[in-house]
């Protein structure tokens, strides 16, 4: 259960998340706005948010809060990422929720910690590194610090350790421990992370000023190099036998060099370096040492690194609804991770996650009800859809069509049982379509629409459909064959065309096609009983062959 946040919260979500863990995120009704500028696009795309179910919370109203601490109750992991005594304001922080839920584990993202002087006090990235020493060993020597984008505090020494303290948490409880609090501050991460430099001060192989270490651009075999188009070549020759090699790539080796160790020749062997990598472009340079144990490496830009011949025969980059990105790692051989969707929009899974999660249709109604009331005018279709039940509870005057379903469509009204857990349906108003969006919850674990899911959508289709275009009572399945056609994924919009082929007192042969567009990629045919469960006949309505359309 994570409660919205930016940076390290998220990543480390995202991690978990990856990594096959069920992950709700509790969402404010509307979006924060003071989040720097707008992209050049118009829209945002979250990377770290993906994986995720949202639902949209008020936590200043009081129901909302009771619902936050019954899904506490039901949590094996809460993770926040507010200032300190914020979710102890709002009635939920640790003391509240450990004592409705011993073994939970409860994972606290800040910057300063929850404890010191600075406890309360507002901060990013830059200033949590500032003050951890890292940030004063990047950088060229007689100059500023340079950033190292957020990586090392928001990310290395936030999102990821907090990731892993959870779910060391998480195995304590499992051996039998009780549940505890993890308070992971990126100030302390980002020490940690460098703390083979404090083993280096401490044995006099460490200095201060910026780049005249070992490991920080001091060292001419350790370093970035300009090539004749403007690029840029990475040398990291640090073994005496890859720094010969790196000589003989160059065209250096023989010549009158300074010892690769003399730092007093730093300087001369610098020279060298800078005025042989000027000779030729990045892409001749990687035809030099492809194969070499020079340790060279291009330095690629974020466009340019997934199409690298290494991370595509890994395949470490994945595209999830267009947008290329990290896939899951590390790898596990017999698990693997895969990346379950892209980050939901605000309250996107309302109703259907909440319901996984134990709370009745009524409940749901309720907590729809106060996120149309708070959301602004602007706001509002969006805080209706963000709390949807089930289809049982789908209002009439709803529009299917602001929440990305097509024309024609409407929402299946009392869709009992099963259905009621599996998302939203709806049917086509004239046409014997049933359709639905394919969302996280109906994935496999290779990312795919599973295939159970898949069969259920055609099998319900059909009782659907016969029941409210064909004028059968309810059916029952006496045969159901499926064949998988191709895969279907998370964002798509499939619909179930169902056929009639025979229809008798009794018994009645229907089929049915689930469709991407204009690709099926499943074929179901059925043989259903259209008796009552006393054995009688159910009334059949006069119905002819869907008008306007041949048996398939």
């Amino acid at each position: 259960m994570e409660f919205e946040a930016i940076g390290p919260g998220p990543f480390g979500a995202m991690l978990l998340a990856d990594m096959g863990a069920d992950v709700l995120r509790i969402d404010r009704p509307v979006a924060p706005t003071d989040l720097g500028p707008k992209s050049a696009t118009g829209k945002r795309v979250d990377v770290t948010g993906r994986g995720r179910r949202s639902v949209t919370l008020d936590l200043k109203q009081p129901e909302a809060r009771e619902a936050a601490l019954a899904l506490i109750e039901r949590a094996d992991v809460v993770i926040e990422g507010f200032r300190p005594g914020t979710m102890e304001r709002l009635g939920l922080g640790p003391e509240v929720a450990l004592a409705r839920n011993p073994r939970l584990v409860y994972g606290r993202m800040t910057g300063w910690g929850q404890t010191g002087p600075m406890a309360d006090r507002a901060g990013h990235d830059l200033n949590y590194i500032a003050l951890s020493g890292v940030l004063s060993g990047i950088g060229r020597a007689g100059e500023a610090p340079v950033p190292p984008l957020n990586l090392v505090g928001d990310y290395g020494g936030g999102g990821m350790l907090l990731a892993l303290g959870v779910v060391a948490a998480l195995l304590n409880v499992q051996r039998g421990g009780a549940g505890q609090v993890v308070d992971a501050a990126m100030i302390e991460g980002a020490a940690q992370l460098g703390a083979v430099v404090w083993g280096l001060l401490a044995s006099g192989n460490w200095r201060e000023e910026r780049a005249s270490n070992l490991l920080d651009g001091g060292t001419p075999w350790y370093d970035s190099y300009r090539t004749s188009d403007g690029h840029y070549m990475a040398v990291g020759a640090v073994e005496s036998r890859f720094y010969a090699e790196l000589l003989e790539k160059l065209g250096l080796a023989g010549k009158d060099l300074p010892k690769q160790h003399d730092r007093s020749g730093w300087p001369v062997l610098r020279q060298h370096f800078e005025a042989a990598f000027l000779t030729r472009t990045r892409g001749e340079w990687c035809a030099v040492f492809e194969g070499s144990d020079a340790c060279v490496a291009p330095v690629l830009g974020f466009a340019e690194a997934p199409h690298h011949p290494q991370h595509r025969a890994r395949g470490s980059f994945v595209e999830v609804a267009g947008v290329v990105q990290p896939g899951p790692a590390p790898r596990f051989l017999g698990t693997p991770s895969v990346v379950a969707g892209p980050a939901p929009a605000r309250g996107e899974h309302g109703g259907a996650a909440l319901r996984d999660w134990g709370f009745d249709a009524h409940a749901v109604a309720r907590l729809r009800a106060l996120a149309q009331a708070r959301a602004p005018p602007d706001h509002r279709v969006n805080a209706m859809s963000q709390l949807q039940s089930s289809a049982a509870a789908t209002l009439p005057h709803q529009n299917p069509q602001a929440r990305g379903v097509p024309d024609g469509f409407e929402p299946v009204i009392g869709a009992k049982g099963f259905m009621r857990f599996c998302g939203e349906f709806y049917l086509h108003a004239e046409r014997p379509v049933m359709g639905v969006r394919i969302a996280h919850e109906h994935l496999n674990a290779i990312g795919i629409a599973h295939g159970g899911f898949m069969a259920m959508l055609a099998d319900s289709a059909f009782g659907v459909v016969m029941v409210r275009r064909f004028g059968t009572l309810q059916p029952r399945t006496l045969h159901l064959s499926v064949d998988y056609l191709g895969p279907v994924h998370a964002g798509d919009w499939v619909e179930a065309h169902v056929d009639m082929l025979k229809q008798g007192r009794r018994v009645a042969n229907v089929n049915c096609r689930i469709m991407v567009g204009d690709r099926t990629a499943l074929h179901a045919a059925g043989v259903f009983y259209l008796g009552n469960s006393d054995g009688r006949p159910d009334r059949i309505a006069s119905v002819s062959p869907l008008e306007g359309r041949a048996p398939s």
